[in-house]
């Protein structure tokens, strides 16, 4: 992340215009190989006209030449989205040699790990023969597999991706991926699940990290999935399309029997998972009993999702115990060492400098999204929903949207949302209830969130490093909207907890950023706000005992026990006294007897001292922006409280100024 100014404000359209500048140059795909730029009243016309002159002005964009033979939804991918959907599209675009290289480095990864046998075994006087035999491009000796009746080749195909260097350079990934979805239960897979760490758990680790001064190292896991042998299943795979030139000796509609696991299968990341962990405890690691893929080493930190590893190094001084760890890992998987972690999930961390700690964002994603959708052009939006539109009207006889474009916008949001934007997060719970029958209205208000995100792009979440010791137990805050939703008059709940800080005032002593955040719609209708408050202080005591157990595992594998206490009460604030008084007291009255029993338990963890309640005045409660949409203002002062800080970049010099 380029250094600059950190402040509150959200980012000017100004501000945005020079990062569209920078993101253009920095596509991997036509944009920066275009010989014609896209003009906005071209894209204005051909948005109002529909898809079909949206893939005429894409042929314009992309030439005449490398549009032959795309279709028009593969024309307008190649524009709006960038990567190629299909083997097709791949070879006629500008970047194909640069696509061919990518999957050629795939395709001997996949031969190097012996990952399927393409034909039948058979006798040779002796292993060395046997190996000669099948390395050679002679296989007129060899038989092909012979496919079960009963058994029928699952297809595959070819996967595109373009992912950023943490030098900001491009790299072309290509996957062979198997066609997962048509895979019979019972016959081709039996279990298929596989846990990942919560980003619950990766921001906490982050807060952790930046308060103590901890360097953080990530390491990449090269075709992960073709390490563990899926001898359980037996497994038929029909090779993708593009095999003549990619290797002629498998160009004959070859039928392979998998020997390990390929992307898409569906028991893949159960296998690899299994496999991962066997080594991890086999080298001394502990696992988390609060979060599976959270392991504990010798001063080292290691948090695995999928083939992404973290590792934490909580030895400031000394990088002995990391570097071991490094080369065990690298000597039994083939890995990619990035360096200090930069990207993980798609979120940018930045971790340049101690004192300031760490900040983490969704730039990239964002403007990806903002590019997927045509919204890049919009005009900005003060606030993620307009305050003058009710989403819950059902007297309303507005049109019906397009369902599938709806999905796709909400689904994104809420990536943005779930990962580093707690801002988004009461937006995309109200948009996420009309999922099953959206109108205009509702996906005008998600076009509206978008517009929400250009005028917050450069938003990052922070975690500072404090000037005094502070490695208290994470805080939070709770807050409901009794009866907002007018549809079902069900309330809103919400909770926010920080890595640490008090809540005296409803601002962090230690300005840590926020690492876990929930709004949604309480599951029954609460007769009063008393009820309503009272059960969202139950969904943030079930959060808060899962913080405090990983915080006290946490200082327990370390053995840093005067810097993280062992014992630790978590404080939650609420802005409901009367809520307060019946978690402390414990007694039903006439208007609360009715209250069902699992929502009583915030009493008893009261009364072990695993949580604290206290009273904050509503004006100054941060969980308010969680479970209603607020005036402009107030949303971008709650932001900033919640840890949001603007990261602007430095206006960029033109020709001929001084």
């Amino acid at each position: 992340m380029p250094s600059g100014q950190i402040g509150p404000q959200p980012a000017h359209d100004g501000a945005v215009e020079a990062h569209l500048g920078w993101w253009a140059q920095d596509s991997p795909r036509a944009r920066a190989k275009a010989r014609r730029p896209l003009n906005r009243l071209a894209i204005d016309a051909a948005c109002q006209e529909g898809d079909v002159a949206w893939a005429n002005l894409a042929t314009a964009y992309i030439g005449d030449s490398y549009a032959q033979g795309l279709s028009a939804d593969d024309r307008i991918n190649l524009v709006t989205c960038g990567d190629p959907t299909s083997y097709a599209e791949a070879m006629s675009c500008p970047d194909t040699e640069k696509w061919r290289k990518a999957t050629m480095e795939e395709w001997h990864a996949i031969l190097r790990n012996k990952t399927f046998q393409a034909f039948r075994e058979q006798e040779y006087p002796n292993q060395a023969e046997a190996s000669k035999v099948a390395d050679s491009t002679d296989f007129k000796s060899l038989t092909p597999l012979e496919v079960p009746g009963h058994i029928k080749p699952i297809g595959s195909k070819w996967v595109y991706k373009t992912k950023l260097n943490p030098d900001g350079t491009t790299r072309y990934k290509v996957r062979l991926v198997i066609h997962g979805f048509q895979q019979a239960p019972g016959i081709d897979f039996s279990e298929t699940y596989a846990p990942v760490s919560k980003l619950s758990t990766f921001r906490f680790l982050l807060a952790l990290a930046a308060r103590n001064g901890w360097s953080i190292d990530h390491l990449d896991v090269v075709t992960a999935f073709l390490n563990p042998n899926i001898d359980r299943e037996t497994v038929f795979m029909a090779l993708p399309p593009g095999m003549d030139w990619v290797d002629p000796r498998f160009a004959l509609d070859l039928v392979v029997r998998l020997r390990k696991a390929l992307y898409s299968l569906r028991q893949a990341p159960r296998f690899w998972y299994e496999e991962i962990h066997r080594f991890l405890l086999s080298i001394d690691f502990t696992q988390s009993t609060v979060d599976p893929n959270l392991y504990y080493g010798k001063g080292i930190l290691l948090l695995l999702y999928v083939d992404d590893i973290l590792l934490i190094n909580t030895h400031n001084n000394s990088t002995e115990s990391l570097n071991l760890i490094k080369q065990t890992l690298q000597a039994k998987y083939q890995m990619t060492h990035l360096g200090r972690a930069q990207r993980f999930l798609g979120i940018r961390i930045n971790q340049t400098s101690p004192e300031i700690g760490i900040l983490i964002d969704q730039e990239t994603y964002i403007f990806t999204i903002l590019e997927r959708f045509r919204m890049v052009l919009a005009k900005a939006a003060p606030s993620p929903m307009d305050l003058n539109v009710n989403l819950d009207n059902n007297q309303c006889d507005d049109k019906p949207a397009n369902k599938q474009l709806y999905l796709s916008m909400v689904g994104s949001l809420m990536y943005a949302a779930l990962g580093t934007r707690p801002d988004l997060a009461f937006c995309v719970a109200a948009l996420s209830r009309h999922n099953q029958f959206p109108l205009q209205m509702h996906l005008t208000a998600a076009k509206w969130a978008l517009r929400y995100l250009k005028h917050t792009v450069t938003y990052a979440l922070h975690y500072e490093r404090p000037q005094h010791e502070d490695n208290g137990p994470p805080i939070g805050f709770t807050d409901s909207d009794w009866a907002g939703n007018h549809a079902t008059r069900k309330s809103t709940g919400g909770y926010i907890f920080f890595g640490s800080g008090t809540v005296t005032d409803g601002i962090r002593a230690s300005a840590n950023g926020a690492v876990s955040w929930q709004a949604k719609s309480q599951s029954v209708v609460a007769l009063s706000t008393l009820e309503a408050e009272y059960i969202a202080c139950s969904d943030a005591t079930r959060e808060a005992l899962w913080l405090q157990r990983l915080h006290q595992e946490t200082s327990q594998h370390l053995a840093i026990r005067r810097r993280l206490p062992i014992l630790s009460t978590i404080p939650i604030a609420c802005d409901n006294q009367g809520a307060i008084l019946l978690i402390k007291t414990g007694v039903t009255r006439q208007k609360t007897k009715h209250i069902a029993v699992r929502y009583h338990h915030s009493h008893d963890e009261q009364l072990r001292h695993n949580v604290q309640f206290h009273y904050i005045p509503t004006t100054i409660n941060v969980a308010d922006i969680l479970t209603k949409p607020l005036p402009a203002p107030r949303h971008h002062l709650l932001a900033e409280r919640l840890g949001l800080r603007t990261i602007m970049q430095p206006p960029h010099k033109e020709e001929g100024m001084c």
